[in-house]
């Protein structure tokens, strides 16, 4: 999964007043932006296979949900003094803070390896040796393992598994690192040409 956090104080995000639904629709426009060239970069990063499936749906996009944030008090551990620890309630429900901006608006949009085809969490996770069990595919209900790779048949008491292809955490990479700075200097401007 990839979470992209854009965070921000003054002139970007604590806006009142008849801007702050312009500001609003400018920030959820910028989310969608971003999201949509993850996408892309994921469609360019995941491996094309014998059917193109992966290549043709890598990720599963949810809606931008854009919140506004608001303290309430934590419980208070032992020893801790009252008043020191907040959750955070945003968009999609609470975070941790240690010191909390009321009223700051926060968007968000999740992207993760598709559902469907079945296939992209094992090719983006990697299998068996290189999964996150370190462990070689073996048999479950039988004493072989039979499977077909084109023409061929194969028979195999295990298998290795293959190796993580991690197509959306290189997508982030290439995109936080080249596009994000760019789309969220591009917010700022247009925030402050409406303010």
């Amino acid at each position: 999964m990839a979470n992209i956090e854009i965070q921000g104080e003054n002139d970007a995000f604590k806006i009142i007043g008849k801007t702050r639904a312009a500001a609003i629709h400018l920030l959820r426009d910028a989310i969608e932006d971003i999201g949509e060239k993850l996408e892309e970069e994921a469609k360019e990063q995941a491996p094309s296979g014998e059917t193109g499936a992966l290549r043709l749906h890598p990720v599963d996009v949810d809606e931008v949900k854009i919140g506004e944030l608001t303290r309430i008090p934590a419980f208070v551990k032992k020893g801790q003094a009252p008043g020191s620890s907040f959750l955070v309630r945003g968009p999609t429900g609470f975070t941790a803070a240690s010191t909390p901006s009321e009223g700051n608006i926060v968007a968000r949009q999740d992207i993760t390896v598709a559902k469907d085809p079945a296939h992209a969490i094992w090719v983006h996770n990697g299998t068996g040796v290189y999964g996150r069990y370190h462990h070689p595919i073996v048999p479950r209900h039988a004493n072989y393992l039979v499977f077909h790779i084109g023409p061929e048949k194969f028979v195999r008491k295990s298998v290795r598994g293959q190796p993580a292809q991690p197509f959306l955490e290189n997508a982030y990479v290439i995109i936080n690192n080249t596009y994000v700075p760019l789309r969220v200097e591009r917010l700022r401007l247009e925030i402050k040409e409406i303010t």
